[in-house]
């Protein structure tokens, strides 16, 4: 595994636990920090999505998700997976 990897593993697992933890924006850091090694990562953006939409950022939430989608039409888990403010 490269050290790109091996970061962008990192702070999706650190985004993830501070997010579960309530701490929307450290969160938010760690995911921006993986975007900006791999900018069309598909599992850091729906992240980040779901960050934004805690922190009441729905518009900017609403991007991420269609980044994701602009790269993978055929993702139904992106749709799945959106912040239920948008359902």
């Amino acid at each position: 595994m490269g050290k790109d990897r091996q970061a962008i593993d990192h702070y999706k697992k650190t985004g993830d636990m501070l997010g579960n933890q309530g701490l929307y924006s450290e969160s938010l850091d760690f995911f921006t920090k993986g975007l900006a090694l791999e900018q069309n990562n598909s599992e850091l953006l729906k992240a980040r999505s779901n960050a934004l939409a805690s922190l009441g950022h729905t518009d900017d939430s609403i991007k991420s998700l269609e980044q994701v989608l602009e790269r993978e039409p055929d993702d139904a888990d992106s749709l799945r997976n959106e912040p239920e403010s948008f359902i």
